[in-house]
């Protein structure tokens, strides 16, 4: 006798109040940003063995090969990801058409990574270069065979686990990377870590996914035509948007520096981009992905989605600020510490580089609340322009200057960016510039000035760049947030109880 099973086939989305969702964002942000920064501390480490084992025209291959895989990457540009994460149920077709639609996307990119690495020899590209693209492209194929397990856990905001999982998959990665580097294996260091820690991110989210969430393996994955069209017509401005910030606006100038300077001149010039973009590793990927949900659950209700708008700007100045100001002052003892006396060059772009630190993660806030909203004119919009941008004024001034116009067009790119982000989060919300930024502005005015004085009074001395850098970093940190209790003491104490009483609080 067949029995029929009662069991739903669906995960139905669950009504939740502001507290819910609240907390849900809260203790997400801890995991997300625990496991970003140690992440980040794993990578900073690793990465500084291999500056010092590896030769700067090796991450020029790399960041060269990498700019490649982002440009002809089908899955990311299709964007089926973000739509599915905004469909309400969470059932076998879902699951199966995102499946299809992201192995199609992934073949896709594969075959224009090979069909590319024929054609760069003849553009006068070295043979690393193809080699990084195509070894790029295939780690992140190879990914879409678990692509709706990920998919499924993001929905469903089971981060605390992914995120210990990518901690994982990169002690895995940079610890092959080292081994291979003082082998000798050169450009197949750096490329080990995006293998291995593809397939632990396969391999984790399955075993997640079993034990979190065995419904889904249990569901009848179906592809559906009609939800393959939503998808793709709903996900392929965020998929383009995105692709025009991280391919285009973020690293353009890697291209611009790679084929038109020198591929050695790209290796200092990456290092430097780098380290401009610790605040975006250590507040951006953490706001991309919880804004991005959080903003997508409250965007119905005007005055909790701009609560939440404004709390992640608060974030966003709040702990940004002081990081940029390190970088500024701290350039040339950072590299000094990090890289050794032969990369001292990369501390001449990292300065200018700082743009990116102050005005990626309010970019992000602006793209992200679009997309939640689904306003995709205002997110192609942002983005594109952003595009050209960059590709209309650091070209030229590449061409004419080298990689100092690549650097000049940069920041031309980023005010841009910036000014255009804020007119679109101040028209979606109720915010105005005062509440939101004059109170950090005038506490880094204040910590820039003081910097400025300690600089001016210790420039005659002979100080060690760890003694100096830690000074930085005290005064940076401790004069900023100072003056912003100073000026804000109310704001300042509740902020931090919302953010206590929502991690603890169960409802």
């Amino acid at each position: 006798m067949t029995q029929i099973s009662t069991e739903p086939e669906s995960i139905e989305p669950q009504p939740e109040d502001a507290k819910t969702v609240a907390r849900l964002a809260v203790r997400n942000s801890l995991w997300v940003t625990i496991g970003s920064y140690a992440n980040q501390v794993l990578g900073f480490v690793a990465i500084l063995v291999l500056t010092r084992l590896l030769n700067p025209d090796i991450f020029g291959f790399f960041s060269l090969g990498t700019f490649w895989f982002s440009l002809l990457n089908i899955r990311t540009k299709v964007g089926v990801n973000y739509a599915a994460i905004q469909q309400r149920e969470l059932d076998g077709r879902l699951l199966g058409t995102f499946f299809t639609l992201d192995a199609l996307t992934a073949g896709a990119g594969f075959l224009l990574s090979l069909i590319a690495a024929l054609v760069f020899p003849l553009l006068g590209y070295a043979p690393q270069v193809s080699l990084a693209l195509v070894a790029l492209m295939t780690a992140d194929s190879i990914t879409s065979a678990t692509g709706p397990l990920a998919m499924a856990l993001e929905k469903e905001m089971q981060l605390s686990r992914v995120s210990f999982a990518s901690v994982l998959g990169s002690l895995l990665g940079y610890g092959a990377a080292l081994g291979l580097a003082l082998g000798g294996a050169g450009l197949w260091s750096l490329l080990a870590i995006n293998f291995l820690t593809a397939i632990v991110g396969m391999a984790s989210s399955y075993i997640i996914v079993r034990r979190r969430m065995p419904l889904t393996l249990t569901m009848h994955w179906q592809f559906d035509r009609t939800l393959a069209k939503r998808l793709i017509s709903q996900g392929l401005a965020t998929g383009l948007s995105l692709t025009a910030l991280g391919t285009i606006v973020n690293q353009f100038d890697n291209f611009l520096v790679g084929t038109f300077v020198s591929p050695t001149t790209l290796g200092y010039y990456d290092r430097a981009y780098r380290i401009a973009h610790w605040p975006n590793l250590l507040l951006t990927v953490t706001m991309s992905r919880i804004a991005f949900l959080t903003f997508s659950k409250v965007r119905d209700d005007m005055r909790r989605l701009t609560h939440a708008v404004r709390l992640a700007i608060w974030a966003v100045t709040t702990f940004g600020i002081p990081i940029v100001l390190i970088l500024l002052f701290g350039a040339t003892d950072i590299v000094s510490i990090l890289y050794g006396s032969r990369w001292a060059e990369s501390a001449h772009f990292l300065r200018y580089l700082t743009i990116y630190s102050v005005t990626w993660p309010v970019v992000s806030i602006a793209v992200w609340l679009s997309i939640s909203e689904g306003k995709s004119r205002i997110t192609v919009g942002l983005t594109l322009s952003q595009a050209v941008i960059i590709v209309l004024a650091a070209t030229p001034l590449t061409l004419a200057f080298g990689a100092t116009g690549t650097v000049i067009g940069v920041v031309i790119t980023m005010i841009s960016s910036f000014i255009a982000a804020n007119i679109v989060i101040f028209r979606e919300v109720p915010l105005s510039l005062r509440e939101v930024y004059l109170a950090p502005f005038i506490a880094g005015i204040v910590a820039l000035a003081t910097n400025g004085v300690f600089n001016a009074l210790t420039a005659a001395l002979s100080i060690e760049p760890l003694v100096r850098l830690t000074t930085i970093a005290i005064i940076s940190a401790g004069v900023f947030w100072l003056v912003l209790f100073i000026i804000r003491p109310t704001e300042s104490i509740e902020r931090v109880k919302f953010l206590a009483s929502r991690f603890r609080k169960n409802t």
